[in-house]
């Protein structure tokens, strides 16, 4: 494999699309209308009835402005993993928070053919580097404690983050919330 990872642009918009609309959910249709807009729409009922068409149209739009940011990896040409990850103030579900400089990292998706490989591994390395070179203070993620369930960690796996240096912040019941200095 010769993995490389992309920031998330205007010219790269196929690519995601092809990802979304063929790779990243082959294992779980319940989740292929998402199109990694779930955490920049208002959450709750009137998330659950909006369609793929929406929700693709929405993702294109988005790219297309700016105003969705990510990570594509590419194993050579193919889009094999994505990491929604950007500025706290500018994903709707955590645009209140006071700390709106800081990074927060979404989610990760990654091929079923291609997990268990370490993509997500380099996909989080780029994601703290680029965000560190453009001057973020830390970045969060709220991995799940649930190591079994592959859906359930699309947030990422907690050990991924531990090994990256990530600390636990704060504890539920059913996950952490993890951050990373990166100043």
């Amino acid at each position: 494999m010769d993995i490389t990872v992309k920031r998330l642009s205007v010219e790269l918009k196929n690519d995601f699309l092809y990802f979304f609309d063929e790779v990243a959910f082959t294992d779980n249709e319940r989740w292929s209308a998402c199109y990694c807009q779930c955490y920049l729409e208002t959450p709750g009922d009137e998330w659950l009835q909006r369609s793929a068409e929406t929700n693709r149209n929405a993702a294109i739009q988005r790219i297309e402005n700016g105003a969705m940011n990510g990570f594509i990896a590419f194993d050579e040409n193919n889009p094999v993993g994505w990491c929604h990850a950007g500025l706290k103030k500018k994903i709707k579900a955590f645009c209140d928070e006071p700390d709106g400089d800081a990074a927060v990292i979404v989610c990760f998706i990654i091929s079923p053919k291609h997990r268990r490989k370490g993509i997500a591994t380099i996909l989080l390395d780029y994601v703290i580097q680029t965000f560190k070179a453009e001057g973020v203070p830390y970045i969060e993620a709220y991995p799940s404690k649930d190591i079994e369930k592959q859906d359930i960690n699309y947030h990422g796996f907690f050990k991924m983050y531990q090994n990256a240096g990530f600390e636990i912040f704060n504890e539920e019941d059913d996950g952490y919330a993890v951050r990373k200095q990166l100043l």
